[in-house]
């Protein structure tokens, strides 16, 4: 992969990242905010206040995940350039370390909190499962960013299938002007009238051989 587009990926991966962490202590915040008041002021927390926490780590795991693929898709956007399969490939690679990554993050953090709210609501194996938990529920925003990463590979695979195709009949279109059609093929179909839907047949078939260079005379 160029190595000037993988460093512009990354600080603009870098600053996305920030802003979701800065999302993510902003909605922890709101939702502690809102729980104390329900509990007046009693800070203990219990499983279901856990597992609010852990779904808010869960969607900034997400929310990292679809910053690193975007960020690439910008990089390669800016620099006009089209990824290779072997790009996309790495754009994957990094997209799934960056989900094993926050997720440990994610996991200590967790952990940290818990323990400096006190745990002795908790029932037993609460704070294990909060962190399996979040390797589990993560799995489905890694779902969701590789449903997103396999839309745009193919639509660059599309785009130069297609740029292709069109490059072999322009080439085609360029040989047969140059000796003044002498090597241009010619076809005359002749078919029996079945029906309207055969006549389109062979229309649209005479049509195909034409964009492709035939010279096409139809029996009608």
């Amino acid at each position: 992969m160029n190595a000037e587009i993988k460093n512009y990926a990354s600080s603009l991966y870098e600053k996305a990242s920030m802003e979701s962490v800065k999302r993510l202590q902003e909605e922890r915040a709101t939702y502690l905010a809102k729980m104390a008041q329900r509990s007046m002021g009693f800070s203990l927390l219990g499983g279901s206040e856990i597992k609010a926490i852990v779904d808010l780590h869960v969607m900034h795991i997400e929310r990292s995940m679809s910053a690193r693929l975007e960020s690439y898709r910008q990089a390669f956007t800016e620099a006009n350039q089209t990824p290779t399969d072997h790009d996309f490939n790495t754009i994957l690679d990094e997209a799934q370390r960056t989900r094993e990554q926050q997720a440990r993050h994610s996991a200590a953090a967790v952990r940290n909190f818990i323990a400096s709210r006190g745990s002795a609501r908790l029932p037993p194996g609460a704070e294990a499962s909060a962190i399996n938990q979040i390797m589990s529920n993560s799995g489905h925003g890694h779902d969701r960013v590789l449903r997103e990463w396999k839309i745009w590979r193919d639509k660059v695979r599309l785009l130069k299938s297609t740029a292709v195709h069109s490059a072999h009949n322009s080439s085609v279109r360029r040989g047969v002007a140059s000796d003044g059609g002498s090597n241009m093929k010619s076809v005359f179909i002749s078919y029996s009238w079945d029906d309207d839907q055969h006549c389109e047949w062979v229309r649209k078939l005479a049509e195909r051989l034409r964009a492709d260079g035939v010279d096409v005379s139809i029996d009608r």
